[in-house]
Parts: C-alpha cells; sequence; structure tokens
C-alpha cells in the first residue's frame, strides 16, 4: 500500500510545492496561463505600437520657417517660448531614448534633456524657472520639430521664441552643448531673455 502512495507522488523533494506543480500538470492549468500571458504580451504590444504609429500619420500642414540671427521676434511680443529636444517622441523611441540616458549618459545626444530633467520628471529648479515666464511653454520631440518648422535639418536642441508670425532662436544646439550646469542654462536664457 506504502508504494502506490509513493509512487503517485511527482519526484520533489518538497511535497507542496511538488504537489502544486502537479496539479497544474495534471489539469493543464500551466498551458492556459502561459497562452494568456502570451495573448495579453501580443495585445499590449500591438496596441502600443499602433498609437505610437499614429502620430506619424498625421497630416503636417504648414511648416513655419526658423530665422537664425535675425531679430523679427522680440521679448515683448513673443508669444512662445519653444524648447526643442533632440530626443524621438513616441512610446517605443521615448522608450529608447530614455534607456540611452540612464545606461549611456556620456554619449546621449541631447544636452537639454540632460540639464533639465531628472530620470523621469522635469527638474524643480527648471521648472520654477520656466512656471512665471510670460510666455506660452511649447516642448517639442525633434520629430515634432521636423513636422512644424523649416529647415528640416535644424541642429537640436534648441530654445526658440516664437510670435504668431515668426520664430528666431533664442539658443543654438552649439550654445546649449557648451553650458555644463542647469544654474548656467538659467542664466544665458535669462540674460537672452533680457537682451531681446
Amino acid at each position: 500500500m506504502q508504494d502506490v502512495f509513493t509512487h503517485r507522488l511527482p519526484p520533489f523533494q518538497n511535497v507542496t510545492k511538488s504537489c502544486i506543480v502537479y496539479f497544474y500538470k495534471k489539469h493543464g492549468l500551466m498551458t492556459k496561463r502561459k497562452k494568456t500571458f502570451r495573448w495579453v504580451l501580443f495585445w499590449l504590444i500591438l496596441i502600443i505600437g499602433i498609437s505610437d504609429g499614429i502620430r506619424y500619420l498625421r497630416p503636417e500642414g504648414k511648416k513655419e520657417k526658423i530665422e537664425v540671427g535675425k531679430n523679427v521676434v522680440t521679448t515683448t511680443g513673443a508669444k512662445k517660448i519653444i524648447l526643442a529636444y533632440n530626443a524621438w517622441g513616441g512610446i517605443v523611441p521615448g522608450s529608447i531614448d530614455f534607456l540611452h540616458k540612464v545606461f549611456i549618459p556620456s554619449s546621449y545626444p541631447c544636452n537639454l534633456c540632460r540639464l533639465t530633467y531628472g530620470i523621469f520628471v522635469m527638474k524643480k529648479e527648471w521648472k520654477y524657472f520656466l512656471d512665471p515666464l510670460p510666455y506660452q511653454k511649447v516642448f517639442l520631440h525633434k520629430d515634432e520639430v521636423r513636422k512644424k518648422y523649416e529647415p528640416v535639418d535644424f541642429p537640436l536642441p534648441a530654445i526658440l521664441l516664437s510670435d504668431s508670425a515668426h520664430t528666431k532662436v533664442l539658443m543654438s544646439a552649439a550654445e546649449i552643448n557648451s553650458v555644463h550646469s542647469l544654474d548656467s542654462l538659467i542664466l544665458i536664457v535669462k540674460n537672452k531673455l533680457a537682451e531681446n
């Protein structure tokens, strides 16, 4: 009689664990969970891919020209300050950019992102600097800048000023890339806004 009971038990040392695994295998619950997990993962990837792709299918509309070195926009006449980041938008490209920023920060191409954002959110000092400015704040990724502005190969990152008719560079990519701290960036932007 004892041989019959030991024969039915699966050959694992931990009886509790082995009974649960034996039960799952016997009734096919392990495979049902795997199938459910695979379907959920498939639909999740599909939904993310479609929602990320939709942003690239939108019509472009009329592009504004970025005017370099011209004083067509003054600080008093400007309505928008545009922060153009050298990073891709969207879920998938944004995730890849995020991983690049976290794991290989020395080769990350967007100094404006590196200076003004922590790992997940905007740094408080930068937020407190931007909030009282009398402009509408517009944050654009590389793909959005290419859709809205000319020339398409405009060097990023950049900080732009815009009124309803013109857009001009407040701080170019070369200037932003030469800055090494957030305090310096805030001081330079303050001085440039005071000059115009």
